[in-house]
């Protein structure tokens, strides 16, 4: 796992070693949900066939999900939780890719 931060002003995204979330039952209840929906969505993703990006001789994707798109009542002042999940395509000897993810 890495964790990467960024500050509301600008957007440029720093490695981080600790993540501390301040939150209360409720909160800690939300983000479980989006966690395990997240996981599905992405899981999802890995799937899928993804011909277009084959076709065009990419090799990687990074499918993700927002914390934001995920939360109706989410403010634009609330911080964001970002799950990515890069995945790198694997040529089967038959012909098909496979998306694994990138360790």
């Amino acid at each position: 796992m890495e964790l990467y931060g960024s500050k509301k002003i600008g957007r440029k995204s720093i490695r981080i070693s600790d993540v501390v979330i301040r939150c209360d039952f409720n909160e800690i209840d939300s983000i479980i949900s989006f966690l395990t929906h997240a996981k599905d969505v992405l899981y999802l993703e890995k799937k899928l066939p993804h011909d277009d990006v084959i076709r065009t001789g990419q090799k990687m994707i990074y499918p993700h999900y927002h914390y934001r798109d995920w939360d109706k009542n989410w403010k634009k002042e609330n911080p964001d939780i970002i799950v990515i999940t890069p995945l790198k395509a694997l040529e089967q000897v038959n012909g098909d890719v496979e998306w694994v993810n990138i360790e």
